[in-house]
Parts: structure tokens; sequence; C-alpha cells
């Protein structure tokens, strides 16, 4: 899995996945631009051209990707939305 920014700890963040974070490209859940700092994932998405697949890596937020799996929950066990989406998402 390809993520970016600074490692959380997860398992995923031993892997050599690590990558330049796509500043100024947006979130696909919230669409904010993802800003230098940011951390989070570039997620697989395959998508058809003219009948053709084709598939490109969206960035998500590390807070975004977390509250779509796991629901409201994340949002009320972290205090990450109440932050103010601050650069650290």
């Amino acid at each position: 899995m390809k993520w970016f920014g600074e490692s959380w700890g997860a398992p995923c963040c031993e892997s050599d996945g690590r990558v330049e974070a796509p500043v100024g490209d947006l979130c696909v859940k919230c669409e904010l631009p993802i800003m230098d700092g940011d951390r989070g994932f570039l997620i697989p998405f395959v998508d058809r051209q003219e009948g053709e697949p084709y598939v490109t890596d969206e960035p998500w937020h590390f807070g975004c990707f977390m509250e779509s799996v796991l629901g409201p929950v994340f949002r009320l066990g972290t205090g990450w939305w109440a932050r103010g989406m601050s650069s650290k998402r």
C-alpha cells in the first residue's frame, strides 16, 4: 500500500510503500487539498476510459480514510475532526 507523510506506526508503514505527499491534489473524501505535512494513503481507483480500464492512485487523508472504514466512531474516539482538520489529518 502506498502511503505518505510521517509514519503512524502501522504495519503498512513498515513496507517500502512510502511516497511523496501529492501536495495540491484533492482528497477523495473531503475534497480538500493535500498539504505539506499531511499523512495518508494513495488508494488505487479503477475506471474506464473509452471502454478500456485504467488505474489511478487517488489520495486520501489519513483521517478521511479511517473515518470511511470506522465511521463516526473514529471522529469521536480521536477528536480528529474537532481539531479543525489540522495538517496532521
